[in-house]
């Protein structure tokens, strides 16, 4: 027995040694974890990145990683940790120094320009692997020697740096174990010939930079342990310097200029090893592959050729019978262009005919059913119609297949889904499926993480009939207007709360009805995009049930039916958000101070719904990251932005159809980059300040329907960007001023932004709005960059319309109607060749319409009605479209379209006398005499009157407008006679 005890205790006495010896090896050292907060209090402050680390245990803080036998760091990544608002970053290598077994440091997109202690480097014996890419180490002419100490690195990242040829120091282009290195997006233009000393280099990157063929030493053929090799996005017009790399694997040279030679391509036949070539968008035709590529002895495995000038004739494809991997998207192959013999490629695994011009490419002349052996096929964005072929059944070991966008019809096939067992990704949308689809035919695809159904509109997707239960973990679950659910719940699918790896859902357009549930948003571990839009949607923002914050970054529930007030701790509950829409509700009350907590905040809609009160400070003064905010069309009041806001990176903001009062803050200065500003139909006062027009970044600046007063400040011309700008329905007095042709916007054609936000795979387009024709449009994508438009109606302005208008030949809109402007229509306004629309009505102009405006060929909406004009109106042209109601209010105006005909009663002379007695005036001295005399008299009298009578003026300009257009008239007709006679 005793022997036992003691045999136990030995046992136990073990376990626990074994246990603490398993613990303190996956536990952090002490010191290291105090230079760990060390690292972060003098670099990283405030930083919710970095929140995480608290605790004993550092080796489970985010971007930290321990080695399992010695307990130590091993691994930092501080990657997209420290932002530009900082500024350039100078850290002190002897804080990672520290770290005596650290292998892999992450410094990446850290705006670093340099090192403080820069010997701590030397310390670092055991450092493999660092990435310093998108940093500013440019800024430093000894940031890279610093390197030198690093005697064991391996892999070095130093990309988008702005690095030019000198850079990189002489100590590690010898005797360096540099076997991957990474140069890309910087200056290098010439000879590379630094290069050559790192023997044991296999992975170079050199995409993104402005290398031409002479900047190839060939002593890079000397490199025997190099493999991959990336020359992409340079200035290459050859190959002839890869003939010495023959161990290269892996050569990528997309984005050059090989096709300014047949024979660019002929200096790759040396490379007896290459596996893949990438050759993008070079506009390479079919005949641009060198034959000794396409031998069937090739060891060619990779081929991609995507966006090329390809159309037909590639039967030389046939011969590489390695092949694994066929890039020809988006180029110009139809049916007839694939040879019947790629059938016989039986190890191609992946295939790319996307955009292009297929129709069937399942026919007998193609027949990519015989490919069994695909992994990937894509056929997206072509015009390829009818059912899906039965045949892809046969594609056992296909695991993503895309379809979308095309003209595919009738029903989704679900035994052909049901034989699918590997497919991980399903891409059907945009294109013309009917009937219903039940979801249920994907249950038993295990490997399902990501499918596509939206924009099918005559399609019905039924997720909850019958019941079924899924096999799959979906990441990416996109059902845009596809009628889910119409016929059953008309709600969320029920499955969707079993997806624990689910990252973006997507149920847009889809009148999806009841209450969103909280479930939804609280208990999900992945969940990070929800977009719920354009549903009926009713209720208010379900709150936590567990008193958790979401972790959801993207959430659109827009144009939806959500009522009541929004919660008053949404910003605690809503914390993660970066995009978050809730426009077009009935959502009512104030806007709660919390929202100013979510610190990471990009875009926030609030607008088109009955919120009132003021704007919080906690949001404009918080909110920093803001780059897009709207809360039109409510009820908010008080001052529009706060004068303590500081939205530095703000870009848009629209506050129009509010009642905000008092005048334009001066905190508007603090957001330098605001490209829209639109506060239209408010309640704002006082002058237009001179200050506003420093935001020389303003492309649509909308001021209308307030109470701003006084003149057109002259600031105005120096917004060269502007676009679009609003002052219409103010008190606005005093002349336009003369200097808008200093605007280049509006005399050349200059695209702007089309405010393209990118968030995962989701892409955001913002917008504007501006009135035209009549009517007020928004523009967004390309109509927003190229909109141009001035409003400066229903103001107080007086003066002549300024002639140097004429030049702004971009100019699409113009409206100056109900004004007090006086003088004649400029003639150089037949210099706006690209205007759309002209209103000029209700003002006080003089003069006839000038003829010359008739070459005006885009004008659509023409409008002079109720001013002063004479004379015939020019109807040819353009202006044979435009209607009495464009002339009306014109009294002196006549022709076409108004009734008023032109005529001109010129009174008769009086008859000769036929008296012969001498008469005083036969005298010469007098006759001659009296002539001057009566012409004097005559001249100064008319002139003189008419200088001093406004109105006899008017009439006199008048009558001889109407003597100018009756005769114009007559030599038309006379034309026109003159035409008609050599015709016959």
């Amino acid at each position: 027995m005793r022997g036992l005890c003691e045999h136990g205790i030995v046992v136990l006495v073990l376990f626990v040694t074994a246990c603490c010896c398993f613990y303190r090896g996956h536990a952090c050292l002490d010191e290291e974890r105090q230079a760990l907060l060390q690292l972060k209090d003098s670099n990283y402050p405030n930083n919710n990145r970095l929140d995480d680390w608290v605790g004993e245990d550092c080796c489970q803080w985010n971007g930290v990683s321990c080695s399992s036998s010695s307990s130590r760091v091993d691994t930092i990544d501080l990657s997209f940790v420290r932002n530009d608002e900082k500024g350039i970053w100078y850290p002190n290598v002897t804080l990672f120094a520290q770290f005596k077994e650290l292998e892999s440091l992450d410094l990446f997109s850290n705006h670093i320009g340099g090192w403080v202690m820069q010997e701590g480097f030397n310390q670092m014996k055991n450092l493999k692997t660092l990435k310093l890419g998108r940093n500013r180490l440019n800024e430093s002419s000894q940031s890279l020697s610093a390197l030198c100490g690093l005697t064991k690195l391996q892999s070095l990242d130093l990309d988008y740096n702005n690095l030019d040829d000198g850079a990189l120091p002489l100590c590690l282009r010898n005797s360096s174990p540099l076997e991957e290195l990474d140069l890309s997006g910087n200056n290098l233009r010439g000879v590379l010939s630094g290069l050559c000393g790192l023997k044991r280099l296999k992975r170079l990157f050199l995409f993104g930079n402005y290398l031409e063929d002479q900047s190839l030493p060939s002593c890079l053929g000397n490199l025997s342990s190099l493999e991959r090799l990336d020359l992409a996005h340079n200035n290459l017009r050859f190959t002839d310097g890869f003939t010495q790399m023959k161990n290269i694997k892996i050569l990528k040279l997309g984005l050059n200029r090989l096709n300014e030679s047949r024979q660019s391509l002929h200096g790759l036949c040396g490379m007896t090893k290459l596996q893949s070539l990438e050759l993008d968008y070079n506009n390479l035709d079919d005949g641009a592959i060198p034959p000794c590529l396409l031998r069937t002895s090739s060891p060619l495995e990779e081929l991609y050729m995507y966006g090329n000038n390809m159309r037909g004739d590639l039967p030389g494809l046939c011969g590489l019978k390695r092949l694994k991997a066929l890039d020809l998207g988006q180029n110009y192959l139809d049916d007839q262009s694939l040879p019947s013999c790629l059938r016989n490629l039986s190890a191609l695994e992946e295939l790319d005919l996307s955009e292009n011009n297929f129709k069937n490419p399942f026919g007998i002349s193609t027949d990519l059913c015989k490919l069994s052996n695909l992994v990937t096929l894509n056929l997206k964005t072509n015009s390829i119609e009818g059912n899906i072929p039965p045949c892809l059944e046969d594609m056992h070991y296909l695991q993503s297949l895309d379809l979308s966008y095309n003209l595919f019809s009738g029903v989704v096939p679900s035994f052909i889904f049901n034989n699918l067992t590997m497919l991980q990704t399903i891409y059907l949308s945009n294109n013309q499926f009917m009937g219903v689809l039940s979801f249920s035919m994907f249950a038993n695809l295990s490997k399902l993480y990501e499918i596509d159904l939206s924009n099918n509109v005559q399609l019905e997707v039924e997720t909850e009939y019958p019941h079924w239960v899924p096999t799959f973990q979906l990441m990416w679950l996109l059902l845009k207007n596809c009628n889910l659910n119409q016929h059953s719940t008309s709600s969320i699918p029920s499955f969707i709360s079993t997806q624990n790896h689910l990252y973006s859902l997507q149920l847009d357009h889809n009148s999806l009805k009841g209450a969103i549930p909280s479930w939804l948003l609280y208990n999900t571990t992945s969940l990070r995009i929800i977009s719920l839009r354009a549903n009926q949607f009713e209720g208010s923002i379900p709150q936590s049930t567990h008193n958790t914050s979401s972790i959801v970054s993207y959430l659109d529930i827009s144009e939806n039916s959500l009522s009541g007030s929004l919660p008053i701790n949404i910003g605690t509950l809503l914390l993660h958000l970066s995009y978050f829409n809730l426009s077009k509700n009935a959502l009512k009350g104030r806007i709660p101070l919390s929202m100013g907590e979510m610190a990471d905040l990009h875009t926030l809609d609030l607008s088109n719904n009955q919120l009132s009160g003021e704007m919080p400070h906690s949001i404009t003064k918080n909110c920093t990251s803001l780059n897009y905010l709207s809360v039109s069309s409510n009820r908010l009041e008080g001052e529009f932005l706060p004068i303590d806001a500081n939205l530095t990176q703000l870009q848009y903001l629209l506050a129009n159809h509010n009642n905000f009062t008092g005048t334009i803050p001066t905190s508007l200065l603090n957001s330098p980059y605001l490209m829209i500003l639109d506060i239209r139909k408010n309640n704002l006062s006082g002058p237009i300040p001179n200050w506003l027009f420093f935001l020389s970044n303003l492309v649509s600046l909308l001021l209308g329907d307030n109470l701003f007063r006084g003149r057109i400040p002259i600031q105005l011309c120096r917004l060269s960007n502007l676009h679009t700008l609003n002052l219409s329905n103010n008190s606005l007095s005093g002349n336009i001023p003369s200097c808008l042709n200093n605007i280049t916007s509006w005399k050349k054609n200059s695209p702007i932004e089309s405010g393209l936000y990118v968030l995962g795979m989701l892409q955001l387009r913002y917008s504007t709005s501006f009135t035209t024709k009549g009517i007020t449009y928004s523009y967004e994508g390309l109509p927003f960059s190229l909109m141009t438009g001035i409003d400066f109606s229903m103001n107080q302005l007086v003066g002549d319309i300024p002639f140097q208008i004429g030049d702004l030949r971009e100019l699409r809109s113009f409206n100056l109607s109900n004004n007090l402007l006086t003088g004649p229509l400029p003639l150089s306004f037949q210099n706006l060749e690209n205007l759309e629309s002209l209103d000029l009505s209700h003002n006080k102009l003089v003069g006839r319409i000038p003829y010359e405006l008739t070459q005006l060929h885009s004008l659509v909406v023409f409008l002079v009605a109720y001013n002063n004009l004479s004379g015939i109106i020019p109807f040819e042209k353009q202006f044979s479209t435009f209607g009495e109601s464009s002339y009306e209010g014109n009294p002196a105006l006549c022709g076409s379209p108004l009734q008023r005909k032109c005529s001109l009663n010129i009174p008769l002379q009086p008859p000769k006398g036929k008296g012969h007695g001498s008469r005083i005036l036969d005298n010469h001295v007098l006759f001659y005499s009296f002539v001057a005399m009566s012409y004097a008299l005559g001249f100064w009298g008319v002139i003189g009157f008419l200088l001093l009578n406004k109105n006899w003026r008017h009439k006199y300009f008048e009558v001889m407008d109407a003597y100018i257009g009756l005769s114009m008239e007559k030599l038309l007709q006379f034309r026109r006679y003159l035409g008609n006679c050599c015709c016959k």
